[in-house]
């Protein structure tokens, strides 16, 4: 019986060193090929902020400062700011539905 459980704890210790270091290994290769999100980075831009003058994009942030400031909820805030990017005639395509729904 303890030969049994020293054989089953050794395996386990194989398989924690395995995925340990198969993850060190992924994550050094993604290192190396600059592709490790850097937690501290701000979000990306969105698509459409390309499409926007230096103006606009000071006029959306001025506008989503005031509705945090003013207590709106994140989708009143995108509510505003999608009707405000279709006033000026810029489409934003919907968001991925979550497929657990």
């Amino acid at each position: 019986m303890n030969r049994t459980k020293g054989l089953i704890l050794l395996s386990l210790l194989v398989v924690g060193v395995t995925l340990t270091s198969s993850t060190i290994v992924s994550s050094a290769l993604a290192e190396d090929k600059g592709t490790v999100p850097n937690p501290q980075a701000p979000p990306p831009d969105p698509p459409w902020m390309s499409q926007l003058t230096d103006e606009q994009k000071q006029e959306i942030q001025q506008l989503m400062d005031s509705l945090r400031q003013s207590g709106a909820t994140p989708q009143e805030i995108r509510d505003a700011i999608n009707a405000k990017l279709q006033e000026w005639g810029i489409e934003v395509p919907a968001p991925p539905q979550s497929s657990g729904q």
